[in-house]
């Protein structure tokens, strides 16, 4: 989805982008409907943004919630991965 996102070129890519987030928003809303029929048994990102949701603040409903849950997914991991590679590379160098 990364690739897709960032690099629209590839039909292929596209293609298996397309599927894995069809999955992706599948598996999010079965989780945060779970979630909320089992509420406060962690202290993660899905209970705090139902606990926000619950306060009624704006952004925090289930399809904000999910969506925002796919941006960590797709943009917060490579990035943070690349990131922490480059500070390590220009530390050597």
């Amino acid at each position: 989805m990364f690739q897709y996102l960032f690099y629209p070129d590839d039909p292929a890519v596209e293609r298996l982008a397309l599927e894995a987030a069809a999955k992706t928003r599948a598996y999010l809303d079965a989780l945060i409907a779970e979630r909320k029929r089992d509420r406060g048994r962690r202290d993660d990102v899905i209970e705090r943004c139902l606990a926000m949701q619950d306060a009624g603040l704006p952004g925090m409903d289930d399809l904000s919630i999910r969506n925002n849950l796919i941006g960590l997914i797709i943009g917060a991991i490579p990035t943070t991965s690349k990131s922490a590679v480059l500070t390590l590379c220009s530390t050597i160098y």
